[in-house]
């Protein structure tokens, strides 16, 4: 059974008039990131979270990779490293009602939102959870406040790697190709430094395969 984590607050399901929704449903992929704190019970809350969440169904998971932190602010002189994974969820969410539900996620579990790094294209901060919208079927857009796909998802071996467990043949709809063309691209001393992690519980009960 999933033991919430100590921070997280008491909160109750989000009601689907909450938030906007379209017709039909898209596959969705998610991104989530973590190196502060219990980097598992983080993970696993945020896809418990989002399970729970109306307009959202879970398909599967990725493996977990551990990953040095990349381009962290310099004020954080010894950062843990990261623990990375991929998961797929079907969605009838309107994709800026997507993008809140995971920000909502993030608050419940402690995340702060502080003043952004001097060089926000370079640096970031250690967070308690990082979720990030990757692709929304074959969706594409791009306004201030979302831009799908993401934009440097395509660059990061912390991402294609569990991508590349779950859908290695999802497409990029702007790049067209594959996520496991993307992977193949990258340095290999760059992909080298991602460390796949034994399956654990309660992960190992989402991953696929």
């Amino acid at each position: 059974m999933f033991n919430r984590p100590q921070f997280e607050r008491e909160t109750t399901r989000t009601e689907s008039w909450q938030l906007p929704k379209r017709s039909g449903d898209s596959l969705v992929y998610i991104a989530l990131g973590s190196n502060l704190g219990d980097r598992l019970q983080n993970l696993t809350f945020a896809l418990e979270a989002l399970k729970q969440t109306s307009g959202i169904i879970f398909e599967k998971a990725s493996a977990i990779y551990e990953t040095a932190p990349v381009d962290l602010s310099p004020d954080e002189p010894d950062p843990h490293s990261f623990y990375n994974a991929v998961i797929a969820v079907r969605s009838n969410l309107a994709p800026e009602a997507l993008m809140q539900a995971c920000l909502t996620v993030e608050d419940h579990a402690g995340r702060k939102r502080g003043a952004k790094p001097a060089c926000p294209d370079l640096s970031y901060y250690s967070r308690i959870l990082d979720l990030d919208i990757l692709l929304i079927g074959n969706f594409i857009q791009k306004t201030p406040a979302l831009t799908v796909p993401h934009p440097r998802f395509h660059e990061r071996a912390f991402v294609l790697l569990p991508f590349c467990d779950i859908a290695p043949d999802a497409r990029h709809p702007e790049k067209d190709c594959t996520v496991r063309d993307l992977l193949e691209l990258l340095p290999p001393e760059t992909v080298a430094q991602c460390q796949k992690l034994p399956p654990v519980a309660p992960w190992r009960s989402y991953q696929a395969g």
